[in-house]
């Protein structure tokens, strides 16, 4: 075969772009960090990269999912805590109120405390996180609690008192739970039960109490009867509390067990489509090497020619 100075230039100059090609590919890597940056550099690792990212955005969906959970939780956990103090203080005016020293003024006084109580409920009632009702169930869009405050006449001269109505939106008593998917098929509760709390016998035993109050017959035993109610709504309320606190920490176990698989594939993820900088720039120096003897060596090659001979 021969060998003509054409072909031996071709050839040379075919090797030292391939090698340039590779000094670029190396000097790509190192700027983007990724081992390629279209899909036709590797298909293997393009398509496993795709997996591999759907993956990881799963479980950043879950965790962002789990973010709101603890939002609505601990929301909860505050007002509840709120209902809480709100509950002992009627407790304490009703130890008071059962004094049988307290005439109709004081009784009358004890009596509008209970109704701005009453409002304060009825507003931790209707809490919203995110645009959205924490109390009433899957009817998020619908506050649990309507404030009446034009009351009914009570006693000569009347005493206006207020009412509050707890209205619960549709029959359904499955739409009393609002859960959100924490994993893959995976759903948990994530609000109190409207009816453990904010339920309709709370309001009327208060308005039962506050008639009591108003009515100048009443005696002190009369009131005092109504502690053991409110003993009752009390220990609703710590009740609501304890499953909450199991559903955070619940929550909880889920977000740790979140965070490893997170960290597992975004290790996976990394080691698939992310650049070894060490191999990298090694591979890049031993290139950059190789093509400046390639260089050395074409020249010296290509250098000589026919038209050299003839002067």
């Amino acid at each position: 075969m021969r060998v003509t100075q054409g072909m031996m230039s071709q050839n040379i100059l075919r090797q030292l772009g391939k090698s340039y090609e590779k000094i670029a590919q190396y000097q790509q890597q190192l700027a983007s960090g990724k081992k390629i940056t279209r899909p036709s550099q590797d298909p293997v690792v393009a398509v496993m990269g795709i997996s591999y990212r759907g993956d990881v955005n799963h479980v950043e969906q879950f965790k962002r999912n789990l973010s709101e959970a603890h939002k609505w939780l601990d929301t909860s956990d505050g007002n509840l805590d709120q209902v809480n103090q709100v509950l002992q203080r009627v407790r304490e005016l009703t130890v008071e109120a059962s004094n049988d020293t307290y005439n109709a003024e004081q009784r009358k006084a004890v009596n509008d405390e209970i109704d701005q109580l009453k409002q304060q409920l009825t507003t931790i009632g209707n809490q919203q996180v995110g645009g959205k009702y924490i109390f009433n169930g899957q009817r998020t869009d619908q506050k649990p609690l309507n404030l009446n405050e034009k009351g009914e006449a009570v006693g000569d001269p009347p005493t206006y008192i207020s009412k509050v109505d707890v209205t619960f939106k549709g029959a359904d008593p499955s739409t009393n739970h609002f859960s959100v998917e924490v994993n893959d098929g995976i759903n948990v509760d994530i609000n109190v039960d409207p009816n453990s709390v904010f339920n309709q016998g709370l309001f009327d035993d208060l308005d039962a109490l506050q008639k009591k109050l108003l009515d100048p017959s009443s005696s002190s035993q009369d009131i005092s009867s109504f502690l053991g109610k409110i003993d009752q709504h009390l220990d609703e309320v710590g009740s609501a509390r304890s499953e909450l606190g199991a559903k955070m920490n619940r929550i909880d176990m889920l977000d740790n067990r979140l965070d490893q698989q997170q960290e597992i594939a975004e290790k996976v993820m990394s080691n698939n489509e992310d650049a070894d900088f060490e191999k990298v720039i090694i591979n890049l120096t031993q290139q950059e090497s190789v093509y400046r003897a390639a260089l050395s060596v074409g020249g010296q090659i290509m250098q000589p020619s026919l038209v050299d001979f003839i002067k």
